[in-house]
């Protein structure tokens, strides 16, 4: 990697597109098609995209600051992750039941889906007041850290140091790999795709010349789709199981079919991952800093 671009401090990008995906935010708060879950879904992605810059800061930063904002904006997530179940689980069903062959009456299929219908009634428009609470909460949130974020102080952030901190971000997600490599389960594969999400929005989102068609990028885009539908099959599940919806004989069937295919989806995400380990040489290519 080429450190020539010593006049550059790279805080000053970096922070930017901190602003920008915050004033991103803000704006579909205030947008009054906010409660369509499809917007919910986008603000909540743009939060995970402010973690994963707000780390990639962290070396010029003070450490209290960044776990004290980092804090704030990860219970900022978490208020929406019931509104994305909803849709994930409405996703997952469509994935399964409507696109494939599986040995489940139209009876039952119009059960579950009746029934993931009212849930989502429920959440976007019965609870649309706790909604309003919801996206009140992270509009102050952000408000509040950008009122710092710009004169935060922090010392000259160099390219070398940027390149080591997105490789750390890639040591996480290899050792992550490695775990699930040995020892499958829906947590560990659920951890991984989060730490994964978190290296590819910090090397899209940061200031490097990597454009989203670049090998490297397009796989390890696939692996967290791949891994997302993993997790949103397991999370639908166990929604089925916990809500007896059907007879136990009816949802052990169901629950064969489901891990049936995701035995399938997660010999195409250890697939990929090795593609990913075989493209790890043109990570350092791609991490070049943009200059100014």
């Amino acid at each position: 990697m080429r450190t020539d671009n010593s006049d550059t401090d790279f805080y000053l990008p970096v922070r930017d597109s901190f602003l920008n995906e915050s004033h991103k935010i803000l704006s579909l708060i205030e947008d009054k098609d906010v409660f369509h879950e499809e917007k919910v879904h986008e603000i909540r992605k743009s939060l995970k995209r402010l973690k994963a810059l707000l780390l990639l800061a962290k070396p010029v930063i003070h450490k209290k600051q960044v776990k004290h904002n980092y804090d704030i904006l990860r219970e900022s997530a978490r208020y929406l992750t019931i509104y994305r179940e909803t849709t994930a689980n409405r996703t997952a069903y469509h994935d399964i039941f409507l696109t494939r062959d599986i040995s489940v009456s139209h009876k039952h299929l119009q059960k579950i889906q009746k029934y993931l219908f009212n849930e989502t009634q429920k959440k976007y428009e019965k609870k649309s007041r706790k909604l309003i609470r919801i996206f009140s909460n992270i509009k102050i949130n952000i408000l509040y850290i950008l009122s710092q974020i710009e004169e935060v102080e922090h010392r000259f952030y160099t390219a070398e140091e940027l390149f080591n901190q997105i490789i750390t971000s890639y040591n996480d997600y290899k050792a992550i790999y490695v775990k699930a490599d040995k020892k499958e389960n829906a947590h560990l594969l659920h951890e991984w795709r989060k730490i994964s999400k978190r290296l590819y929005y910090q090397i899209i989102n940061g200031p490097f010349n990597a454009g989203k068609d670049e090998t490297f990028i397009v796989s390890l885009d696939s692996l967290c789709d791949l891994l997302g539908n993993d997790h949103d099959l397991f999370v639908l599940q166990n929604f089925i199981k916990k809500r007896n919806i059907l007879s136990r004989k009816k949802i052990k069937s169901i629950s064969k079919e489901i891990n049936q295919l995701r035995k399938s989806l997660q010999k195409d995400i250890f697939i990929t991952a090795k593609e990913i380990k075989g493209q790890s040489s043109s990570l350092i290519k791609l991490l070049e800093p943009k200059e100014d």
